[in-house]
């Protein structure tokens, strides 16, 4: 729902970068050019596999995506591989970085790579003593009137920096509205103009959909209006249209393989919405239609419940029993599940407890029709 908490997964690596932008004009950045193993000092004459190219590796190519690291990201989260998951468990996700081989000259090509962006959040708490969850509060979140927040934290305390922020819809749109405005909320100047330019301009072009790339930003012309874009597994989108001062979000759950389905977002966009545009000027009042909207959204967020069939017999059969999953590794385990349990004893709802990397979690699915949302005590959340 529209109150609810978020994951806007991978477009957290744009947040990332106008944390970047904020500490550099603070001060706790000197230059886009600073080398990363500058940045790490404590980690110099130690890092693996060091050469020319990795000397020469620096922070713009971080905010790039062009480190030219021998790096193959996987969406973690759908098939629990890749090196984004292999830092994240490791003890140490900054030298895992660090140590990784180079594969090609930093600045010749674009990489997905979302060690990249833990890296920006590593280099926000080592500069500013904050994590940058932390210091998106106190920076950027509080001065927007974004109180509510969450970024999934690592080794040390750094946050993610490349995925699972949460967000409730309406503040990813004020994040939006602040890029639209150039950094500038209610006549206080939150991110430089100068950085939002700069983020939001092409350096490269990505290995998909032939977007330019800028600052963790993805820029795309090849519709009636530029936009510019931050983009997170299953569809969640934050669109920013300067010429038609529009903002557009999605937050939506399209863990799907076929570019039809995880694309709808973008369809939508190109669709509906840019053609819907027919004036510069404000729509004149009607309050009919706006009321047959308000009840639309209305009855899908608060949809009539279904009659609960029976269940069947193998319901209780399986209910309160433990599954285990004896091969984590295994491409038919793509979550990377080590146990299942489900309940059945309730009756409009099935409860299931899973457990993978050591973790257990417990959700809620219904039978009758109706959306459940699931809290994470531990975190606060629901999702």
């Amino acid at each position: 729902g529209r109150d609810d908490l978020h994951n806007i997964y991978s477009a957290s690596k744009s947040m990332s970068a106008l944390l970047t932008g904020i500490a550099m004009e603070e001060g706790y950045i000197d230059s886009l050019h600073q080398p990363a193993l500058d940045l790490f000092p404590g980690y110099r004459g130690s890092v693996e596999n060091v050469d020319d190219r990795k000397e020469s590796l620096t922070l713009f190519h971080l905010l790039t995506m062009t480190d030219g690291l021998e790096w193959t990201d996987g969406p973690y989260l759908a098939r629990r591989k890749g090196d984004f998951l292999s830092l994240l468990t490791a003890d140490d996700g900054i030298r895992y970085f660090l140590d990784k081989p180079m594969r090609d000259e930093p600045g010749t090509k674009w990489n997905y790579n979302s060690g990249s962006s833990y890296m920006l959040s590593a280099i926000i708490q080592n500069r500013t003593g904050r994590s940058a969850l932390k210091y998106a509060k106190e920076k950027l979140f509080e001065p927007i009137g974004i109180r509510d927040a969450y970024w999934g934290t690592y080794q040390e305390g750094i946050s993610n920096g490349g995925s699972e922020m949460f967000l409730r819809p309406r503040d990813f749109a004020r994040i939006g509205c602040l890029v639209l405005k150039e950094g500038q909320w209610d006549g206080k100047q939150i991110i430089p103009s100068k950085w939002i330019h700069e983020a939001t301009s092409e350096y490269v072009k990505a290995d998909f959909l032939e977007y330019g790339y800028g600052y963790q930003w993805y820029i795309d012309e090849s519709l009636s209006h530029r936009n510019v874009s931050a983009g997170g597994l299953g569809g969640q989108y934050l669109f920013v249209i300067p010429d038609l001062e529009m903002v557009v979000v999605f937050t939506a759950s399209l863990i799907e393989r076929d570019p039809d389905i995880i694309d709808l977002p973008f369809f939508h966009l190109r669709d509906y919405i840019l053609p819907a545009v027919k004036s510069d000027q404000p729509l004149p009042a009607d309050p009919e239609t706006e009321a047959r909207l308000a009840g639309l959204l209305d009855e899908i967020e608060h949809p009539e419940p279904s009659t609960v069939p029976p269940m069947p017999d193998i319901a209780g059969k399986i209910s309160g029993k433990t599954f285990y999953f004896g091969d984590r590794e295994g491409e038919d385990n793509i979550w990377g599940l080590e146990s299942v349990t489900l309940d059945f004893t309730g009756e409009e709802e099935c409860r299931i407890s899973y457990s993978f990397s050591g973790e257990v979690d417990l959700d809620a699915f219904g039978c009758d029709a109706v959306f459940r949302t699931s809290m994470m005590a531990e975190k606060g959340l629901t999702c």
